[in-house]
């Protein structure tokens, strides 16, 4: 892998991270109607589905961002 696509790949883990972190703020301060994440995520754990998806996208996160 060049660094190019190293570069690429960075940039856009980068932009993610800034869009959950505006949307965690916007959530925060009653912006766009978006809820705060932590009301977010805890209505995704009241359910079995919302569990499973969350275990799923953990487990993606993980291979994909932290097993390099």
């Amino acid at each position: 892998m060049g660094a190019p696509v190293r570069d690429m790949t960075l940039a856009i883990w980068a932009a993610l991270a800034a869009a959950l972190v505006g949307s965690a703020v916007a959530g925060r301060l009653g912006l766009a109607g978006l809820a705060p994440l932590g009301r977010v995520l805890r209505g995704a754990r009241s359910t079995v589905l919302g569990r499973s998806a969350l275990v799923i996208c953990w487990a993606w996160l993980g291979w994909h961002a932290f097993a390099r």
